[in-house]
This record gives structure tokens, C-alpha cells and sequence, in this order.
């Protein structure tokens, strides 16, 4: 998973890309149903904000992955605290600080990236 920056103004919206790399030696069809890819925004145990939070915020359907190649797709974090099962950011002004983006197949592998939000 990459971003945008590690530095970030306070609310500005973050684009992260996430990328499934196929290994293998045989083409292979992902399916985002069966093993679905979220990204959660953390700041120490505080969880800000997941993609698990509203389906239009995460990948959908099947995409072939090609042996040997990659299939990237971005995720926007708004700069806001989301709400379980509500497609909706909160007001909240978030603080200044350190925060932690976490790309994670269910079940499986995770990447971090870290970023420092600013006033």
C-alpha cells in the first residue's frame, strides 16, 4: 500500500493505493466478495476509519490477475472518522498527530503506512 504523503494537513482527504500481486505462475480471478480487501485508519488503539464501513468505499465484483502482475486500485480516506455501518463521515475534527493506514485481506497479509497529520 502506498499514499499521497506522510504529511497531511488536518481533514484533507488521503488516497491510498492498494495493490494485489499476483505471484503465481497461472492467471487468477480475484473475487472481492469471497476475499474482500478493507483499509482501517488508526491512531494508537483508536480506530478512525475503515473502508469495511460502507461498501461504496471498497472494491466490488472479480478482476483477473494475471501471472506475474499486479492490480492496483485506490481507496480515498475522506480526513474523517467514519461510522460502523454508516456510508457517512463524521464533523469531528480530527487532532494533529500520527496516524495508520492498514491494507488487509481477510484473513491474510497486511501492510502499514504511516502519516502524520498537521494544523
Amino acid at each position: 500500500m502506498t499514499g499521497g504523503s506522510s504529511s497531511v494537513k488536518v481533514g484533507a482527504k488521503v488516497a491510498f493505493t492498494v495493490t494485489l500481486t499476483n505471484t503465481g505462475k497461472t492467471d487468477c480471478t480475484w473475487d472481492f466478495a469471497k476475499l474482500p480487501v478493507g483499509v482501517t485508519v488508526t491512531s494508537g488503539s483508536d480506530r478512525i476509519w475503515s473502508s469495511d464501513d460502507c461498501a461504496a468505499w471498497k472494491p466490488r465484483g472479480k478482476t483477473t490477475v494475471r501471472a506475474g502482475k499486479s492490480y492496483p486500485y485506490k481507496v480515498t480516506w475522506p480526513g474523517q472518522r467514519s461510522t460502523e455501518n454508516s456510508c457517512k463521515a463524521s464533523t469531528e475534527e480530527l487532532g494533529a498527530g500520527y496516524y495508520v493506514a492498514t491494507a488487509e485481506i481477510k484473513g491474510g497479509a497486511a501492510k502499514k503506512f504511516v502519516m502524520q497529520l498537521h494544523q
